[in-house]
């Protein structure tokens, strides 16, 4: 497989000035690899983040002209896309309270807290658990005459005052194989109290929302980044959160041994040591802060699903034109069963099962049409 270009290295270098654990980029680039440059970090959502590096770079290598000034419009753009956010965050969950359904902010906004400046993460929905049932989830959503946009797996979608999208979770996240699964929903069940009273203050706001503690939200965003690697393809964004969060909290040697015993009951153990290398090889996360050794192959794995894939495989550079169904399903099996051999052999029995006309119906069409948000609903 052809390697990355120079472009692609110089970005990770500049992600990494931006962090702190660099200080140069090891050449000046021209002004078309500052701007494919640029173009890496739209595609993988750092755009806010990456640009604080610019004015730490030593001057003769910092970008010319009117190009630091057009990155900088757009990281003022993100900044009060964040703040807008934080407040419809703020009246959503206040909303959900009030009526009897007090829920978690996932991932996001609180997430961001964790970040030097959280205002520069890249923003998207609104991600809220709340301890409900999905039946109860849907009855809430009629009762408020919300547009409901989907009635995912595990979520419900809709626009709040049809300007951001809200989604409605009765369980974080899932795994494939049941009897984890099973164990997943009765842990997040139990956990959901000690969550709620975790409360944190949005950039902003006046009122403390919930957020997961870190141990829980550990668990949880690298299950929901390996989901995503199974499913959708991942982006360094993703594996930013991660990092922040691991370089922003201490964990008592009680809180370690609990999230390690989670990785272990949900089979998430070889996916956390490829993240762990990601966190060490390209962040410089000190060895101390990891949580699992590092694994080399698993993690370089990782590493070439992020430049090839982007956020979703829709946009995977290795697509190639006219792929079948049938195709992309065994090129994406003969990848996952490398990180994950139980989910990748149950994934085929999980579809028939649960939506079988769906995916008959899917590997009966001849080529690939479905769109990232349609793969992900699979």
């Amino acid at each position: 497989m052809q390697q990355p270009p120079l472009e692609w290295k110089l970005f990770l270098q500049l992600l990494q000035v931006s962090m702190g654990c660099r200080e140069a980029l090891e050449c000046i680039p021209t002004n078309e690899q500052w701007m494919a440059i640029y173009h890496q970090a739209e595609r993988q959502l750092l755009e806010g983040i990456v640009y604080t590096a610019l004015e730490r770079l030593p001057r003769e290598q910092q970008p010319k002209g009117d190009f630091p000034i057009a990155w900088f419009v757009q990281t003022e753009q993100i900044r009060q896309a964040n703040l807008e956010l934080n407040h419809y965050v703020e009246k959503v969950m206040h909303e959900l309270d009030t009526d009897g359904m007090p829920a978690v902010l996932l991932k996001g906004q609180g997430i961001a807290q964790c970040y030097p400046d959280p205002l520069l993460r890249h923003p998207g929905d609104i991600d809220l658990w709340v301890n409900r049932s999905m039946n109860e989830i849907v009855d809430y959503a009629h009762r408020k005459g919300v547009k409901v946009t989907e009635e995912g797996f595990i979520h419900l979608s809709y626009y709040y005052f049809e300007q951001v999208l809200v989604e409605l979770h009765f369980t974080p996240s899932f795994v494939l194989t049941p009897w984890r699964n099973r164990y997943l929903r009765r842990y997040d069940a139990a956990q959901f109290p000690r969550q709620a009273a975790h409360r944190t203050t949005l950039p902003g706001t006046t009122t403390p929302v919930a957020v997961p503690t870190p141990d829980f939200n550990i668990v949880f965003l690298i299950l929901h980044l390996q989901r995503h690697f199974f499913f959708d393809g991942v982006a360094l964004k993703q594996f930013v959160d991660i990092y922040y969060l691991l370089r922003h909290t201490h964990f008592t040697a009680e809180e370690r041994q609990h999230v390690l015993h989670q990785f272990s009951r949900l089979g998430m153990k070889r996916f956390a040591r490829a993240t762990m290398y990601v966190m060490h090889s390209i962040f410089g996360l000190e060895e101390e802060k990891l949580l699992l050794p590092p694994h080399k192959a698993l993690g370089e794995l990782l590493l070439t699903d992020i430049y090839y894939a982007g956020h979703f495989t829709a946009n995977d550079l290795r697509r190639k034109r006219g792929e079948t169904h049938w195709q992309r399903y065994w090129r994406m099996a003969a990848r996952n069963i490398r990180m994950q051999p139980v989910e990748t052999l149950v994934h085929p029995f999980y579809n028939l099962l649960s939506r079988p006309w769906t995916y008959l119906k899917l590997f009966m069409t001849d080529t690939v049409h479905a769109t990232a948000d349609e793969q992900r609903k699979c």
